[in-house]
């Protein structure tokens, strides 16, 4: 994905979190807000430049149809990001172990909804 086209996905998906708020870091006006998974820390540029290990999370896996629309999208750390692929996103879909994952992330979300 283009830079700028993820930076764009990056604040689109930070204006409908409400762990994001800008704040002042450094002399530098900021984003800050939660990963999805394990409320770590995230930093973005007002641009939507990652200046942590933010990533783009999909809810359901790319892999069982998971599409790019922001109803499926989330921010997430790098290695919570990783880690779901690692152990979750592989398996079938009806398991119920990703199933789970999938549906503690959509309550996540829509808790982090305006």
């Amino acid at each position: 994905m283009a830079k700028n086209k993820l930076r764009q996905l990056f604040l689109s998906l930070i204006a409908t979190d409400q762990t994001y708020e800008r704040m002042m870091l450094r002399g530098e006006e900021v984003w800050v807000g939660r990963c999805i998974h394990c409320n770590k820390k995230l930093l973005f540029a007002l641009d939507g430049e990652p200046l942590s290990e933010g990533s783009i999370e999909h809810i359901v896996p790319q892999n069982h149809g998971g599409g790019d629309e922001a109803s499926n999208l989330a921010i997430a750390c790098k290695r919570c990001n990783h880690q779901k692929g690692k152990r979750h996103d592989w398996k079938p879909l009806s398991d119920p172990g990703l199933q789970n994952v999938i549906e503690i992330l959509r309550q996540r979300k829509a808790a982090r909804s305006p």
